[in-house]
């Protein structure tokens, strides 16, 4: 294997939107608490678009994340994930130093979901967008949502990070 993979973990996440619940536990924590029968849960009345989820990492090359892994929808069960939105497109930013939150790069990333069971994705941050610029120029990563596929019961759009960004060494 060329390369090793290690858990990066950020210091915080936050969302605009959150699905309250009496039932459940939608918060931002579930985005990587490495149980992927969690989910976090967007709070809109509509699909979620526009929602926001900003990864906050500390500022230099040993917290900054290569990959994510991303589940687009709620992996509990096929039958969560069919009956929950499942997310197929987005906006990545990577946000400037602590002393600014600049945009430094962002790009659009689509995927392809099957709506039958639950899939994770790759999104390889380095080697798409960094090649370019100092790898410690960014401390905050986020997404917003833009596109969902529709689920057959639930208009939620939900997300998992498994387990949390990662680095490759």
């Amino acid at each position: 294997n060329l390369y090793s993979i290690k858990e990066v973990h950020c210091e915080s996440v936050d969302a605009s939107s959150t699905l309250s619940s009496s039932k459940n536990t939608y918060n931002t924590k579930n985005l990587t608490d490495n149980n992927p029968s969690t989910a976090w849960v967007e709070g809109e009345k509509d699909n979620g678009k526009g929602v926001e989820i900003t990864f906050n990492f500390k500022e230099g090359s040993e917290s900054i994340p290569d990959i994510i892994e991303i589940i687009p929808g709620y992996a509990k069960s096929n039958s969560a994930w069919q009956s929950n939105n499942r997310l197929i497109e987005f906006k990545m930013e990577l946000l400037g130093t602590e002393a600014s939150d600049d945009i430094v790069e962002h790009f659009n990333v689509v995927l392809s979901p099957s709506k039958h069971k639950p899939g994770s994705f790759f999104i390889l941050i380095y080697s798409n967008h960094l090649q370019n610029m100092a790898v410690d120029r960014f401390h905050k990563l986020k997404i917003t949502l833009i596109e969902t596929d529709a689920g057959e019961k639930y208009n939620d759009c939900l997300l998992y990070t498994s387990p949390s960004p990662r680095d490759v060494e």
